[in-house]
């Protein structure tokens, strides 16, 4: 081969992510210059200037390096010096004339059909510019599999036939395959479409292709197209050590089990070989990779997911600290921000980003969603959204903020078009089931809420948010047995970790144990409550009540007057405490009569009734969880805040996507029914 045209393959070889192979025979007469076929010292002179060509790009001079790259390219009119030049365009941010040179340039366009490395380009920057359906025309709307495991040559065919060993292999020269390259723009191009099932195809399939391409993998991640244990399933399937070989299988096996820390927050899930902790683990001793930030921001999504918000908050900073701009840490920490009402750090936090990004939009909302403004908070949910269309936590903070007003259609409107974009998450399900349930819409909410429980891991129901929300239902629904064993099984999975997020779960077993007439145990929850909230009246009343109809007179005429301290025009308690001290006076017991009193004297105002469990962030996770948040995460902080979805989330939640929301979010009430 001549000396240009192997230069030209050196500096391939060296600078650009595809393989440039040779061209295939036949076409190496037209990829060759006229200097070429001729001999003539301009060969040295080409040589040099691609030598400049390439020092620019070291330097990152785009200019200078698009400024040779075109003399080049009109000295030698090369398919490799196209290439060359149309990354350079791409790389500088030059979309429209890397577009033009590949797809309109009449004396270029031909090279653009003949080279699968000038169509990956070319399909690129299509896609940049927003124009999905040219890029699906570029590449095809179906994969085409084949051979091209080593990338795709400037002159070559590209993938072709199928193969039953597709996904066994990855390039020998450790170059990104191909194949996974092509299906990952076009999962992105359908996932813009809102073509999910196909988006959802492709990116799988650019996994399975190359299991290496962490983009793709954190695409679905983020996208939630996947349910949880449909992710597991994917990720256990993979061929790590088919591709990769057993050490580096090892790794890439373990980096992406920690992206799956808030699946299975208490325990390591029988579909993987080996759980979060053993993962992280092996990376940690036995790849060195204690100090990565993505470690650790794993480790805060996992403690976040969990409900310890301040050592979530601890990773977090610490992440941020070394490197402020961290962008798979920051919902997070604006989750943990927000669930610790820490306004004035969120503030700051939010104007020293960099605007062009969706994320401090979302921190501007979050902040505003803390303080109350809800108005102003959906407009910078809004921005973010408009920035990225698939920033989860962004929308879940959207339709969060409609909820903390008790606007509950505008909320399942909100939270239905965020479910049809991440359709794999379980919260924003749950989410639409709590709305329906404060609207006593008990049959949309129940079929959301199972929807909820479908998309949860198998062995994984220890969700106690999800939990507490099936009990509510099924008080509202009257059976109350039903309601008060999911109750108590959320307040058993959520004591050892988050003690203030029990005050929720308390206050509605209580009710229901009161509602079984099963007084002693009703007294016992809310005596909990009581040592945490003090002066809520709410909890006051319904002691008051169950002292009254205990013949407690001495206690309910007690807790009658420390309400009214606190709430003097109180009607109902003046009435109560009215009858407790007539009785007192006579001495008797207390009559059947106060069982048959109306409603109107026994049943707390509707704004001080039964806890209601509070959602969170979009992560997110996210959230959202929430998440949160998670933001998860968009995800719940009640009984425990999680991101957003994987919006932490959070993404959860994330927000994790976005940030968990707080009790003041959005409250469920359990009507009292004395």
């Amino acid at each position: 081969m001549h000396s240009a045209t192997a230069s030209v393959h050196l500096e391939a070889e060296r600078h650009f992510p595809l393989n440039l192979e040779k061209p295939l025979a036949g076409s190496s007469a037209d990829a060759k210059a006229p200097s070429e076929r001729s001999g003539a010292p301009l060969d040295e002179v080409i040589d040099r200037l691609r030598g400049w060509r390439r020092f620019a790009m070291d330097g990152l001079m785009w200019d200078t390096a698009v400024y040779w790259g075109e003399k080049v390219l009109s000295m030698t009119q090369n398919v490799y010096d196209l290439y060359a030049l149309c990354y350079i365009h791409i790389a500088a941010g030059n979309l429209h004339r890397a577009e033009y040179l590949l797809l309109a340039h009449p004396q270029y366009v031909a090279f653009t059909y003949s080279s699968w490395a000038c169509r990956y380009l070319a399909a690129l920057a299509s896609l940049q510019l927003g124009k999905y359906a040219d890029t699906l025309w570029i590449l095809g709307e179906q994969p085409r599999y084949g051979s091209g495991a080593s990338g795709f040559g400037v002159g070559g065919a590209g993938p072709s036939s199928a193969s039953s060993r597709r996904f066994s292999s990855t390039a020998k020269d450790g170059r990104i395959n191909f194949n996974s390259a092509i299906s990952y723009l076009r999962g992105r191009a359908y996932l813009n479409q809102q073509g999910l099932f196909r988006a959802k195809q492709s990116l799988k399939e650019s996994v399975l292709f190359d299991v290496r391409n962490v983009q793709a993998y954190q695409l679905i991640l983020d996208s939630q197209l996947l349910t949880p244990a449909e992710l597991l399933r994917f990720v256990h399937n993979l061929p790590f050590h088919a591709q990769l070989g057993s050490l580096d299988g090892d790794l890439v096996r373990d980096l992406y089990l920690t992206k799956l820390n808030t699946l299975h927050p208490y325990a390591s899930n029988a579909l993987v070989p080996l759980g979060f902790e053993t993962a992280l683990t092996n990376l940690v001793d036995r790849f060195r990779l204690r100090h990565n930030p993505d470690l650790w921001t794993a480790g805060a999504e996992r403690a976040y997911v969990r409900g310890q918000i301040h050592d979530c908050f601890t990773l977090t900073s610490a992440v941020l600290r070394s490197d402020p701009y961290h962008l798979a840490t920051l919902p997070l920490h604006i989750a943990c921000l927000y669930s610790l009402r820490m306004k004035h750090q969120l503030f700051y936090l939010a104007h020293d980003l960099e605007s062009a990004q969706p994320i401090p939009w979302f921190a501007v909302g979050c902040y505003y969603l803390l303080v109350g403004d809800y108005a102003q908070s959906r407009r910078y949910f809004s921005r973010a959204c408009s920035l990225d269309a698939h920033c989860g936590p962004a929308w879940v903070g959207f339709a969060h903020s409609f909820a903390a007003e008790a606007e509950h259609e505008p909320a399942t409107t909100a939270y239905s078009a965020a479910f049809r974009l991440f359709p794999g998450s379980p919260l924003l399900p749950q989410f639409l089931g709590m709305q329906y349930l404060q609207m006593d819409s008990l049959v949309l909410a129940q079929d959301f809420l199972l929807t909820a429980v479908r998309h949860c891991l198998a062995d994984t129901l220890v969700n106690s948010s999800l939990l507490n929300e099936l009990g509510t239902l099924a008080y509202k629904q009257g059976r109350y047995p039903y309601g008060s064993g999911s109750l108590f099984t959320a307040n058993g999975t959520v004591a050892p970790v988050v003690a203030s997020g029990l005050e929720t779960i308390w206050v509605n077993l209580a009710h229901t144990h009161r509602q079984l007439r099963q007084y002693p145990e009703a007294l016992k929850y809310l005596e909990k409550v009581r040592a945490v909230s003090p002066h809520d009246c709410n909890v006051l009343t319904t002691m008051a009540m169950i002292y009254h109809i205990l013949g407690q007179l001495d206690e309910a005429i007690m807790l009658y007057h420390q309400i009214l301290s606190v709430q003097p025009n109180d009607i109902s308690s003046s009435k109560l405490l009215q009858l407790a001290v007539e009785q007192m006076t006579r001495r008797q017991g207390l009559p059947e009569s106060i069982e048959a009193l109306p409603e109107r004297h026994l049943t707390p105002d509707r704004d001080s009734g039964e806890r209601s469990h509070s959602i969170s962030q979009p992560t997110p996770r996210s959230p959202a969880r929430n998440g949160p948040v998670d933001a998860n995460t968009f995800t719940v902080a009640v009984p425990q805040p999680r991101p957003p979805g994987r919006f932490a989330w959070t993404t959860t939640s994330s927000v994790e996507p976005g940030p968990n929301y707080d009790e003041s979010d959005m409250e469920m009430e359990i009507e009292e029914d004395l």
